[in-house]
């Protein structure tokens, strides 16, 4: 799973979190075809997760969310930071008791 926050930004770039989520959205699907990626927002965050068989997309995936960290000419970024994790076996199991993976 990688936790993306966004850029909040200054009231003058004329950007809502909606924008920035859609933006960046939009470059993760780029990666990888847009059934393996799973991206959900909560808040300022956006999470991908990104299961093994797609582990192949990681390095270019790591390197379009610096690219967004980096303020571009229009004079803002849309990543504020990320971090990676690893799913928990806890949470593997949730998701097969919800019916969310398939067992």
């Amino acid at each position: 799973v990688i936790t993306v926050v966004l850029n909040e930004g200054e009231p003058s770039w004329g950007r809502s979190r909606k924008t920035t989520r859609k933006e960046l959205n939009s470059i993760v699907q780029g990666v990888a075809d847009a059934s393996i990626l799973h991206v959900g927002a909560v808040g300022k965050e956006m999470l991908i997760e990104v299961p093994f068989k797609a582990s192949a997309c990681l390095p270019k995936l790591f390197h379009l969310l610096e690219e967004a960290k980096a303020v571009g000419s229009e004079g803002y970024s849309l990543v504020a930071s990320y971090g990676v994790s690893v799913s928990s076996l806890e949470e593997v199991f949730l998701k097969i008791a919800n019916g969310s993976v398939a067992a």
